[in-house]
C-alpha cells in the first residue's frame, strides 16, 4: 500500500501564539492532547511521533535539523474503517513499525464487530511528495524487538507447540493488503529454521529482552495446566526460574490479598523483571521481582488510569514509565519512580521548575537525545537536545496551547490527623486577591489505592487559571505514600477519611493567601461522595458541593449487581457488610441525611455508568426536592463513569466552573 508522504502546517503552534491570555474558558482550555508520544531515529536525524488531528490520527515526522513537521500516515484516509495506532517504534532510520488496529464491523445478529490487528512497516520517502510504502506482516503473531541498531531486520516472534522468535527482512515482505500472486510466498517465506533466533517448547505469551536485543527470558506454558517462567542462556538453553499451575492461581483468585505477579519486561538488575499483578481488577500497579530471592518491590500505582505496559529504557531497561488508556487514547506516563510521593514533614513550593526530565530515546552514538519534560503547571513537552552543540528545541507537546498560559505556583504540606500525617498539595493562582484567592477543595476518587501527585493535573491548573485555589489532599486510604497510610483507609468512607479533608482545610484556609470565607468542596465518584457529606456536615466551612458521579447511597453502591464476586468481598473488608451493617452505612449515606443540608449542591453524573449506577443521581435529586433544597443538576446521557469525550469534558467543566463562580464570588 502506498499513500502521499506530504507536509504539515503546525497549526498549533500559530494558534497559541496569537490566544488571548484572558480566555479562561473551558472551550479555550480543553482540547485533545496533540503529541502523544515521540522517538528518535537511530541517526538521529528524524523524529517519529503519534499525533491527535482533525477527528484522526497522524503519524508525524519530524526533521531533527530544521524542526519541520510533516505528515508520514493519516490514519483516517488510510483506511476506510475504524481505525488506530497503538505504538510506534523505529527499526532503523528508513523503517518504523507501527501497531495499527482496525475495527471489523459486523453483521448484526449474524457476525460480531471485532478488531483486527496488523503490525506494519512504513519506509520513510527520500523527499517530500513522494510515495511511502506500506508494508505488513501477515503472518499470526507479534513484534518483540526493533533491533534499532541493525538495517532492514527486526525480531517476530509466532507462538504454538513449539515457539519461536525470527529475524525477518523488511525488504523480503510484501506491501500492505496487495493481492498475492500464486507464486509469492507470504511474509516472502521468511518463517523457517534458518531465520530462527530463538526457541522453546510450549505456548510463548511474551518474550523478555536485554537493552542489547538478546532474548534474555521467555514466559510460555509448558502444558496446557503449568505456566512457566525460563531463562535464556547465550546458547538457547532454558532454566525454570518460577512455575504457576492452573490450581495455584485458582486458590490464590479467592484470597483478595494475595498476588499474582507476571513479568511483563526485563528489569536492570540481573535476574529482575518488572511484573504486573494478573489479579487486579485493571492493571494500575508495577512491580519490580526477583523470583530467585523471593523480593517484590511496589515500583509505580497509577492515579487512575489502566496501565497497558510500562516503558522501559533502551540503554539499560530502566523503569521510565507506563503506557495508560486514558480518555480514549493510549498515553505515555512518565515518571521519577522513587520521586511519587513528598516527605511528611515540612514544607516544599511548586512551581516552573521541572519535576520530570527523562530521556526517553537517543540516537546510537547518543549525540541526539530526546527527553520528555514535565512541571508542575506546564504540560509535558518533548524536546531534542543535541549534545554536540548543546542546543534544546521544543519539538512538541502533549497541550501546546497550555504553553507559558498558566503561571501559578504550589505547596506541598501535611498536617498530624489521629496520630498519622496526612499529605496534602495547595494549588494558588498566580495573582491573589487582598482577602485571598476562594479556595476548591478537591477530594480524588478511589478512595483506595488512589491519590494526588505533584505532576500536572490538568482539572487543578484550569481551577487555578481563574484565580481559585485547590486543595487536594491525600487522605487515609491513598496510595504512592505507605502502606500503613493506605491500610488506614479500611472502613473510614465516612468517618476518618472525611475528617482528614476537613482538618486539612482547616489549616489551609488559615493561610491569608486563602479566603476562609469562601470554601466549596468538588469530586468525582467517592471524592463526588467526600463533597456530599462534607457540603451537609461543615456549612460553616463549606459554601457549596459539587459532585460527579457520586454515591449518594452506600448500600446501593454495595449491592450493585455489576459487583463480582471478587470485588464483592474487597467491598465488604474496605468498606462494610450491607447485611450485617446497614443501618451504620445507612448513616454514613448522604441521600439520608439531606434534611441538614444548608448549601446548594451541583449533581452531576453519566446515565451510563456501570461503577455507580445512574441510580444515585436520581434518588439524590429526589430528596433534594422532597426537602426543597437549592441544587442545580445535568445528566451526561453517553457518558459513562469517566468523561469520555472532549465535548463532555468542556461542558462539564463549563458547568463547574460557572456554578462556582456564582456561589464564590
Amino acid at each position: 500500500m502506498r499513500i502521499i508522504f506530504g507536509l504539515m502546517c503546525v497549526c498549533t503552534i500559530v494558534l497559541s501564539s496569537g490566544m488571548s491570555f484572558a480566555d479562561t474558558s473551558a472551550i479555550s482550555y480543553f482540547k485533545k492532547p496533540e503529541m502523544l508520544s515521540a522517538s528518535i531515529s537511530p541517526d538521529g536525524h528524524k523524529i517519529v511521533a503519534i499525533s491527535n488531528g482533525n477527528q484522526t490520527q497522524y503519524i508525524s515526522l519530524i526533521d531533527s535539523d530544521t524542526q519541520e513537521h510533516s505528515i508520514l500516515m493519516n490514519v483516517g484516509d488510510f483506511s476506510e474503517q475504524e481505525a488506530s495506532v497503538r505504538g510506534v517504534s523505529w527499526i532503523d532510520s528508513q523503517h518504523i513499525a507501527v501497531q495499527y488496529s482496525e475495527l471489523r464491523k459486523g453483521v448484526v445478529g449474524l457476525l460480531d464487530t471485532r478488531a483486527m490487528g496488523y503490525l506494519l512497516i512504513i519506509k520513510i520517502p527520500d523527499k517530500y511528495n513522494e510515495e511511502v510504502i506500506v508494508y505488513s506482516v501477515r503472518t499470526k503473531g507479534w513484534l518483540v524487538h526493533p533491533l534499532a541498531s541493525q538495517d532492514n531486520v527486526f525480531l517476530y516472534a509466532k507462538s504454538g507447540a513449539h515457539s519461536k522468535v525470527y529475524r525477518i527482512q523488511i525488504d523480503l515482505l510484501q506491501e500492505h493488503k496487495k493481492k498475492l500472486s500464486k507464486l509469492t510466498r507470504i511474509d516472502g517465506g521468511q518463517f523457517k529454521k534458518i531465520n530462527e533466533e530463538s526457541t522453546i517448547a510450549g505456548y510463548a505469551i511474551r518474550w523478555l529482552f536485554d537493552f542489547k536485543g538478546k532474548p534474555r527470558a521467555v514466559l510460555n506454558y509448558s502444558d496446557e495446566q503449568t505456566l512457566e517462567l525460563n531463562s535464556l542462556d547465550a546458547h538457547g538453553d532454558t532454566t525454570v526460574i518460577e512455575t504457576w499451575t492452573q490450581k495455584q492461581l485458582q486458590t490464590r483468585l479467592e484470597k483478595t490479598e494475595e498476588k499474582v505477579l507476571i513479568p511483563v519486561a526485563m528489569a536492570d538488575e540481573e535476574g529482575s523483571f518488572y511484573c504486573f499483578d494478573i489479579w487486579e481488577e485493571e492493571k494500575k500497579s508495577v512491580y519490580k521481582v526477583n523470583f530467585n530471592r523471593g523480593v517484590e518491590e511496589l515500583l509505580y500505582e497509577t492515579d487512575a488510569y489502566r496501565i497497558l505496559e510500562v516503558i522501559i529504557s533502551e540503554e539499560d531497561n530502566g523503569f521510565l514509565g507506563v503506557r495508560v488508556l486514558k480518555d480514549g487514547d493510549i498515553r505515555q506516563i512518565y515518571l521519577n519512580p522513587h520521586d511519587q510521593s513528598v516527605s511528611n514533614r515540612g514544607e516544599k513550593y511548586l512551581d516552573k521548575e521541572r519535576i520530570l526530565n527523562v530521556k526517553i530515546s537517543s540516537s546510537i552514538n547518543k549525540n541526539r537525545i530526546l527527553i520528555y519534560s514535565e512541571s508542575y503547571n506546564e504540560p509535558g513537552q518533548y524536546i531534542l537536545a543535541d549534545i554536540a552543540g548543546e542546543s534544546r528545541v521544543i519539538v512538541g507537546g502533549e497541550f501546546p496551547h497550555l504553553n507559558g498560559r498558566l503561571s501559578g505556583g504550589g505547596v506541598e504540606s501535611s498536617i498530624e490527623v489521629e496520630g498519622l500525617e496526612i499529605p496534602y498539595i495547595l494549588s494558588l493562582p498566580n495573582k491573589i486577591l487582598p482577602k485571598g484567592a476562594p479556595l476548591i477543595v478537591m477530594p480524588h476518587g478511589g478512595p483506595i489505592g488512589i491519590f494526588d501527585d505533584r505532576y500536572f493535573d490538568l482539572t487543578t491548573q484550569f481551577l487555578v487559571l481563574n484565580g481559585y485555589a485547590v486543595l487536594r489532599v491525600n487522605f487515609r486510604g491513598s496510595g504512592g505514600y505507605s502502606t500503613e497510610l493506605k491500610q488506614a483507609g479500611k472502613r473510614q468512607w465516612g468517618n476518618l477519611i472525611l475528617r482528614d479533608i476537613y482538618k486539612a482545610t482547616e489549616k489551609v484556609v488559615a493561610d491569608k493567601r486563602v479566603n476562609e470565607e469562601r470554601v466549596c468542596v468538588f469530586g468525582a465518584s467517592y471524592g463526588g461522595y467526600a463533597a456530599l457529606m462534607l457540603t451537609i456536615t461543615h456549612p460553616e466551612t463549606y459554601l457549596c458541593g459539587v459532585t460527579m458521579a457520586g454515591v449518594s447511597d452506600v448500600n446501593l453502591y454495595l449491592n450493585s449487581p455489576k459487583i463480582t464476586s471478587r470485588q464483592d468481598d474487597w467491598l465488604k473488608e474496605y468498606v462494610g457488610d450491607s447485611l450485617t451493617e446497614h443501618d451504620v452505612l445507612k448513616d454514613i449515606s448522604p441521600v439520608y441525611s439531606l434534611i441538614k443540608l444548608q448549601r446548594p449542591l451541583l449533581i452531576m453524573h453519566g446515565e451510563k455508568d456501570e461503577v455507580v449506577d445512574i441510580e444515585h443521581f436520581y434518588r439524590l435529586t429526589a430528596f433534594m426536592l422532597k426537602y426543597e433544597k437549592t441544587f442545580e443538576s445535568y445528566a451526561f446521557p453517553e457518558t459513562g463513569h469517566a468523561l469520555e469525550n472532549m465535548d463532555t469534558v468542556v461542558l462539564y467543566h463549563s458547568k463547574v466552573l460557572d456554578f462556582l463562580n456564582k456561589y464564590l464570588n
